[in-house]
């Protein structure tokens, strides 16, 4: 699957820009404020329905005016042959409506559900289409609440999973019916016995696949962090939840359990060290934390115990990644987060996603980007990069000035980056892929 075409409308400060990229590395430069991050935002926004920017709809359509447009055209292949296809996104003020309208379009069929779309973007026609973001807000996921880490684990496996997809949004409505339950006077007692069973069985469902997920994503982490920074130490992702300390540990689990105490965190599970509680043992221990919390729930009137109260952390060595991690340090974890997402996803889709990656001028030093290009370039991938600096690596590059894009018409690149490269990259072998007929 590739991008063919982009177009904008009136979307944050682009009046309207089409860009027809190329199959690989295509390169947006420019001064800031100019429009980069924008256009990147709308191919995001057409693949997940959200933005990683703003969680107002109404900050996406231009100033003074009353609507928005973002559309691509994508072509898959497979051994039947080739075919396109058309995704478009709209938001519009109405009257007497708070919020812009919404509506989301494939082939023209027009969805309102964000679940019905995203389910659809995927299953017609092996469309598979998928986006990858690294910008310079991630570096709230190791530092920032535990809201942001959630959210972002939520949809690293409903890209992979739908089955995963419908159990959060039945998780979801369950927690909301409980939780008005609990404010209701005199408090339903039947009522919300019910709903807790629910929960527990719909929840239960929910931090084992996030277990089964984390697990294949720490094995990443340590082998693309070994890539990046070999002399870093060992990179391990664990899931944190005060419930889930219910759970009898045994010898297996007891060192990272140590390492969790010595660092003031509360609770652990055993994600990361190749083997975790049977969804049985997670039920129970969800249940007893229920029952423990229950008078505290009826005061508070809200679900204080869940999968949705949950985190996960980073741990760089015997040290949690957040606190104690440089700039550097916190910088490699993100590039390994950001390729294991994108190694995991395509192991268990067979599909290749779009990466996106925002301002890498600014977000990774030299040897870094230089890393990262180098990868980029021997990869299938197609790769949208916005930085205010040139690169000298080939592809396609886009200026943008004022939400305006014009390609350039200079060849004279693919010398420099090779030259540039450290003592563990300058086999000029490795560079096949530099060629102009890329």
């Amino acid at each position: 699957m590739k991008i063919q075409s982009l177009r904008l409308k009136q979307f944050r400060n682009i009046s309207e820009l089409e860009l027809s990229p190329g199959p690989h590395l295509n390169f947006i430069l420019g001064k800031n404020a100019q429009g980069k991050t924008s256009l990147i935002e709308g191919l995001s926004l057409l693949a997940t329905l959200r933005s990683f920017r703003s969680s107002h709809a109404s900050e996406l359509i231009s100033w003074g005016n009353e609507s928005s447009e973002v559309e691509c055209k994508l072509q898959s292949v497979d051994q039947s042959g080739s075919w396109d296809t058309h995704l478009k996104y709209t938001m519009s003020h109405e009257p007497r409506l708070k919020n812009p309208k919404k509506k989301a379009f494939i082939n023209g069929k027009g969805y309102s559900s964000a679940s019905s779309y995203l389910k659809q973007r995927f299953v017609h026609a092996a469309l598979g289409f998928h986006t990858i973001v690294f910008h310079p807000a991630d570096h709230e996921l190791i530092r920032g609440e535990p809201k942001l880490r959630r959210n972002y684990l939520n949809q690293m496996i409903c890209a992979e999973n739908f089955d995963y997809l419908d159990l959060y949004n039945r998780y979801q409505r369950v927690l909301k019916q409980r939780n008005a339950v609990l404010k209701q006077e005199p408090l339903a007692v039947d009522i919300l016995e019910e709903f807790t069973k629910q929960l527990i069985h719909i929840g239960a469902q929910l931090v084992h696949s996030r277990f089964e997920f984390l697990d294949r994503l720490s094995k990443q982490l340590k082998m693309n962090l070994k890539k990046i920074a070999p002399k870093q130490p060992m990179l391990d992702v664990f899931y944190l939840s005060s419930w889930l300390s219910d759970i009898q540990n045994d010898d297996k689990n007891q060192k990272a359990n140590n390492l969790f105490i010595n660092n003031n965190l509360e609770g652990v599970s055993f994600t990361g060290q190749g083997h975790f509680p049977s969804l049985e043992k997670v039920k129970k221990a969800f249940q007893i934390r229920l029952e423990k919390r229950a008078l505290a729930e009826k005061r508070m009137q809200t679900t204080l115990v869940g999968p949705h109260r949950d985190d996960w952390t980073l741990l760089l060595g015997n040290q949690v990644l957040k606190g104690h991690g440089s700039q550097g340090e916190v910088r490699s974890a993100l590039l390994a987060l950001k390729l294991s997402e994108i190694d995991l996803f395509r192991e268990k889709t067979g599909l290749r996603p779009v990466l996106l990656l925002d301002d890498i001028s600014s977000e990774l030093d030299k040897d870094r980007r230089i890393f990262l290009l180098k990868t980029l370039s021997e990869t299938d991938l197609q790769v949208f990069v916005t930085s205010t600096e040139e690169v000298d690596v080939p592809a396609n590059r886009f200026w943008i000035e004022n939400g305006k894009l014009k390609e350039s018409n200079d060849s004279s690149y693919g010398l420099t980056f090779s030259k540039e490269l450290t003592n563990e990259y300058r086999d000029q072998s490795e560079f096949k892929l530099f060629s102009r007929s890329d």
